[in-house]
């Protein structure tokens, strides 16, 4: 397994590059393609026809494709498509869901055929869920797998001056070696079910959400040009009590660079400006390897730092650190890059953000909403976040996939803390296949959210079946991957699973567990929380001496139902479940054991439909239209009297 994984290691680490968030800057271009699509399903039971029927032609006279049919209908991007129509069909399917759209590009950039000795032009999506093929004017242009992270593709060749056409094929299947799994049934009762019948089951509890969840964007870019920038602070010197001296290692990435462009010294200049557009360092490099790399450190004397939430007056301070590259004194390319000086320690007992303990008062979340299902909306986004804001909290976690890209950047401007987690979700088989796939996701992950001062934490899965014989080995080498690859955070895995029985915990940085007492063991029984959260807590520390976060722990309650005595699913268990674990999270940092307490959920949520759930989990403190219950306030008040 070594040696598979070895290879893997050195496939993944030397090809892997970050894809630069789309922005307009001297050298670069973008055009949203967001808006109103062409929408088609194939029949579930020929999940093969729009390809074979040539779906992606985009010729207007095919009598096959979108051309005039009854079953095209619009569908928005970025949105999910299983709630946007009246029809159960769609919101239930499983298979092979086709998106289209025409689109133009701009004359200056089509100059000269393209102008592809010099510029190019890409496609970049932000997430589609979950395995999706993009064609442009009918040829293939990428493919890829996994829901949640971008991916994209230069397309110059493939552009017309007029009349360009886009086509992705999205198929929302899991299956044992996806990430998250599911699992294909077919019974074999004729009797009872048609032919062909199938369904896709899945132990995750959320609703499997499907298509184009993201933004999708044509970009502009300069052919020789910033590839990937990665930056961090290496060491840092406390000045006072917002500032700082600090030392920024950074390394910027170019592809392959032409001779020519060599001999005419192609080099990179690096400055960073403060807030108020004030230069503090700057630095002139040339380039190495080739002609593809420049990489250097930055002394930044009396810096202002990123701090979280609720530590200073002024939280989520950013730098803008511009990368231009030049070819004599020419401007080749122009990069800026939002970032927070920041440091995270962590050892057998805190976490530490710019030397300082930090306490997470935090709360698990998904991205949910009704109608838009998973898709990325902005008026939601920032009424999270101001919502986050007025409950004192100052964390979450990407519960249980990577969030889009837009909202990271909302909580690093707000300072709030993020545990980015992989979409690994109850896991439950650990083979060499599915750790090569989890692997290139942790890569895509890590390159994606590495310059982020708000990510502090790497977490690899959610409620794994971690007490399984191959857990131990595949936490192993998937945790020494990811410290590899990231050496300034702390690596975690959040499990559900008992102490004496848990094998991937020795391999952790932190210590994440899922606790729902008296609610999915002892139902009912308040009195037993504290009694058992604290011994709970205390045993995993005893045993690991690592830093211990409550990663989860709550009640469903359906609003406005109450009782006296609390009684199950009434906001006031929820409340009486939440005071009953306060008293024993004091007593447990009063004794250094808990450095983080997450309640779980920020708002209800969609889940599969099932009798044990009432159209969804209603463990939120909010409603699904994001209207308080009583925990909301119990919240606020307790994370608002936390220093």
């Amino acid at each position: 397994m070594e040696d598979k994984l070895g290879l893997i290691f050195c496939l993944l680490v030397c090809s892997a590059e970050g894809l630069l968030y789309p922005q307009n800057s001297p050298t670069r271009e973008m055009r949203s393609l967001d808006g109103s699509w062409n929408f088609r399903l194939s029949p579930k039971s020929q999940p093969n026809l729009g390809t074979i029927e040539k779906w992606f032609s985009c010729e207007r006279d095919d009598d096959k494709g979108f051309s005039e049919k009854s079953d095209v209908f619009v569908m928005p991007v970025p949105a999910s498509f299983n709630d946007i129509t009246t029809s159960a069909e769609l919101r239930d399917f499983v298979g092979v869901a086709w998106y289209q759209r025409s689109f133009e590009v701009p004359s200056a950039w089509m100059e000269g055929g393209g102008n592809i000795s010099t510029r190019r032009v890409s496609v970049r999506f932000g997430g589609v869920h979950y395995y999706a093929q993009v064609w442009i004017n009918g040829d293939l242009v990428v493919e890829h797998e996994g829901g949640h992270l971008p991916f994209e593709a230069e397309i110059s060749k493939n552009l017309r001056r007029t009349g360009n056409c886009i086509t992705v094929a999205v198929n929302n299947t899991l299956f044992n070696h996806s990430i998250p799994q599911g699992e294909i049934f077919r019974p074999n009762d004729t009797d009872r079910y048609p032919l062909n019948y199938f369904t896709n089951t899945y132990t995750f509890d959320f609703f499997n959400y499907a298509g184009i969840h993201r933004p999708v964007h044509l970009l502009l870019l300069p052919r020789i040009g910033v590839s990937d920038i990665s930056v961090n602070t290496e060491q840092l010197t406390r000045i006072g009590s917002d500032f700082g001296h600090a030392t920024l290692k950074f390394q910027i990435e170019l592809p392959d660079v032409p001779p020519s462009s060599r001999k005419n010294g192609l080099r990179c200049k690096v400055t960073l400006f403060d807030a108020e557009e004030v230069a503090e360092a700057a630095l002139d490099i040339p380039l190495v390897d080739d002609g593809k790399l420049c990489s250097g450190k930055m002394h930044v004397e009396n810096a202002k730092l990123w701090w979280p939430i609720g530590s200073r007056e002024e939280a989520g301070y950013r730098h803008n650190f511009q990368v231009q590259l030049l070819e004599g004194e020419s401007l080749v390319d122009h990069y800026e890059l939002p970032f927070g000086i920041r440091t995270v320690e962590w050892d057998s007992d805190e976490i530490y953000i710019n030397h300082e303990p930090f306490y997470l008062k935090g709360l698990g979340r998904h991205e949910d909403s009704d109608i838009r299902g998973k898709g990325y909306d902005p008026p939601l986004a920032i009424k999270d976040h101001n919502l986050m804001r007025w409950l004192g909290v100052n964390g979450y976690r990407t519960s249980h996939y990577p969030y889009a890209e837009e909202i990271l950047d909302l909580s690093e401007r707000y300072g709030f803390v993020v545990i980015s987690e992989s979409p690994a979700v109850n896991l439950v088989n650990f083979d060499n296949d599915l750790l090569a796939k989890h692997m290139i996701v942790m890569t895509e992950l890590i390159a994606r959210d590495k310059n982020r001062a708000c990510v502090i934490m790497w977490s690899l899965s959610n409620e794994a079946r971690s007490a399984q014989q191959l857990a131990g080995q595949y936490y192993k080498e998937l945790a020494a991957f990811v410290k590899a690859l990231d050496t300034t955070r702390p690596v975690t895995m959040v499990t559900n699973v008992k102490l004496e029985k848990d094998l991937g915990a020795p391999y952790m940085d932190v210590l994440a567990v899922n606790r729902y007492f008296s609610w999915y063991s002892d139902t009912g029984s308040l009195l037993l929380i504290k009694q058992q959260m604290m011994n709970e807590v205390r045993s995993w520390r005893s045993q690991y001496k690592k830093p211990f976060i409550l990663s989860e722990y709550g009640a469903d309650a359906l609003a406005g139902y109450h009782s006296d005595p609390p009684t199950l699913w009434t906001e006031d268990y929820q409340v009486a479940l939440m005071k009953e674990n306060f008293e024993a999270f004091d007593q447990l940092r009063r004794e250094g054991d808990l450095v983080g307490e997450m309640i779980w959920n920020f708002a209800d949520f969609q889940t599969a439909q099932g009798y044990k759930r009432a159209n969804g989990n209603k463990k939120g403190i909010f409603t699904r239209d994001r209207k308080p219950k009583s925990a909301a306030h119990a919240l606020r008040k307790r994370y608002n009297s936390i220093l």
